[in-house]
């Protein structure tokens, strides 16, 4: 966005934080604020009366209350975060959004360049994904993440918003509206019972809702690479989101680990020992 547009401007929020709201004070009716449901589990508190456009982000929330009770003016979320498929973002405007403004279909029309590089990345990532359920020894993983981003890279070259091919909407629409947060739930209680406490660093705190994964938040980044290390070793791969925004918080990087439908018991009690392990020889060695 920062190459598109010259006036960005930033505002401080603890992601960590659930019940933390945004200062709508800084705002005026002119403005458009980006807002996010982080993690799953944020519920924004709207503002009353005259207000700036707000369009609120759920790719980390997909049908957590949080989305399906939105008040935002429009919303966006990034659905293969949640759902498997390679590609796919939808944007939409809330039944109880009071927006005035118009939420137009996007007309049934491609540019050439943009058609042929959202159709090969699809492609591409499709591909990743089959490549990378098979992988077996190192070359496996290199083609794996090879493809992955080459498909990436072809998604980086289309700004357009685009209606959907035939066949990807058919792949799409019948897990729109599955609710993959029952597995996560139930994934996350099973792991909550088997992982020891630690003073290493924190696991996300939540009283209500589904979290998008195992969330652990650290203050320093060498322990959060340590433990990276250590799962990785034990071919867990742990994601570090918005690993790029400095913030001013006690707690300022964040881990997850996946614990979605793909998961099996003895998976969760494999990423349950495999972390425990680390915080016995962080104590003991």
């Amino acid at each position: 966005m920062e190459n598109e547009f010259s006036n960005i401007r930033y505002y401080d929020i603890n992601p960590f934080d659930i019940d933390e709201q945004v200062d709508w004070k800084l705002f005026s009716s002119k403005d458009l604020v980006l807002v996010q449901n982080y993690w799953g589990l944020k519920k924004t508190v709207y503002p009353i009366g005259n207000r700036p456009i707000i369009v609120e982000d759920h790719s980390h929330g997909w049908l957590t209350q949080g989305c399906l009770e939105s008040r935002a003016d429009f919303c966006i979320a990034s659905l293969r975060k949640t759902i498997p498929v390679p590609l796919g973002g939808i944007a939409w405007k809330p039944r109880k959004s009071l927006s005035n403004l118009p939420f137009p279909k996007a007309e049934n029309k491609f540019a050439p360049i943009s058609r042929s590089s959202m159709n090969i990345s699809w492609s591409l990532i499709t591909k990743a994904m089959e490549l990378k359920s098979k992988a077996a020894t190192n070359e496996d993983k290199r083609e794996f993440l090879g493809t992955y981003i080459n498909g990436e890279l072809y998604l980086g070259e289309n700004f357009d918003i685009l209606p959907l091919e035939e066949d990807h909407y058919n792949t799409i629409k019948p897990l729109l509206l599955k609710d993959f947060n029952v597995f996560k739930k139930r994934n996350l209680a099973y792991l909550n019972k088997k992982l020891l406490p630690t003073k290493k660093f924190k696991r996300l705190h939540y009283l209500n809702g589904t979290p998008f994964g195992l969330l652990f938040i650290f203050k320093d980044r060498e322990t959060l690479d340590q433990l990276k290390k250590h799962l990785i070793e034990k071919s867990i791969y742990p994601a570090e989101l918005w690993n790029n925004n400095p913030i001013k918080y006690q707690h300022k990087y964040l881990l997850n680990i996946h614990v979605d439908f793909r998961y099996t018991p003895n998976d969760l009690d494999y990423i349950a020992k495999s972390i425990n392990e680390w915080q016995y020889i962080c104590d003991h060695v």
